[in-house]
């Protein structure tokens, strides 16, 4: 997950809530859900974001960004010079500009899943139910 509100730790990418089917251009693309309010209206909480880490991100993109002290955020990126400023859509939030060389990734987003197309993960520890047996007579 990667956050779009005040700054949290990296979580884990490879833990994951449920699936979602793309054709990508990227083979290391990746889909992360968004918490937090700052990017809103336009990225609500539990969206889900298609990041490809290996392409470059440009100024004025929106990417995924991770920082070396594990911060991971989504937000638009502002290159000037030695430093990035990440910018919230939520004006409440302000711009965080850091040194480059305090940034450990990019990855610029291609595209975005509201919260509700996700399709949930098989639960699998969950015995399967049946319907009760009726004896006949």
């Amino acid at each position: 997950m990667a956050q779009a509100g005040t700054t949290q730790a990296w979580d884990d990418v490879y833990e994951h809530e449920g699936f979602i089917g793309f054709n990508v251009k990227d083979e290391k693309a990746v889909a992360i859900q968004i918490r937090g309010d700052s990017m809103e209206p336009q990225f609500r909480e539990g969206t889900i974001a298609i990041v490809y880490p290996t392409w470059e991100a440009k100024s004025g993109d929106l990417v995924i960004a991770r920082l070396n002290d594990g911060t991971v955020m989504f937000k638009r990126l502002h290159v000037d010079g030695n430093n990035y400023t990440f910018i919230s859509i939520n004006p409440i939030y302000p711009p965080l500009t850091v040194e480059k060389s305090k940034v450990e990734k990019t990855g610029p987003r291609r595209r975005h899943v509201p919260k509700p197309a996700l399709i949930p993960r098989p639960q699998h520890n969950t015995p399967a139910r049946r319907r009760p047996r009726r004896d006949r007579c």
